[in-house]
């Protein structure tokens, strides 16, 4: 069995369970600070969490990447969101750091690409 998945077999958020004889050996011999042992018991920890994320498939309908481009509209600067998702946010730039927040939130692992590229107008 191989550290990662080890890792896996963990449950993403719950108290810490029993794990089979083959995922604790896994685990008492990987890196120190990925998954936490409380006795025989087992639990991913915080820094577990984080890294587990980028081999977990993305859920259905969620956001993995988002490019962040400046457009100017009616001669205003504002910024394009270009989720993967085919959706497109238009924010100023007061409302910038709140949607990139909000995104974040509800799309843990979310990805943000700034493009900085010269623009047109936006149509």
């Amino acid at each position: 069995m191989t550290f990662i998945e080890a890792l896996l077999s963990l449950p993403e958020y719950c108290q810490p369970q029993l794990v089979d004889q083959q995922v604790a050996a896994t685990l008492a011999a990987s890196p120190a600070g990925f998954a936490r042992r409380q006795g025989v018991r087992w639990c991913l920890s915080d820094r577990g969490r984080r890294f587990v994320l980028q081999f977990k498939p993305a859920p259905p309908g969620s956001v993995t990447h988002v490019v962040v481009r400046l457009v100017m509209e009616n001669g205003v600067p504002v910024f394009d969101l270009r989720c993967d998702s085919g959706r497109v946010l238009r924010v100023n730039k007061s409302g910038l750091q709140r949607s990139l927040l909000r995104l974040q939130t509800a799309n843990p692992g979310v990805k943000f690409v700034f493009d900085y590229r010269r623009s047109g107008d936006a149509s």
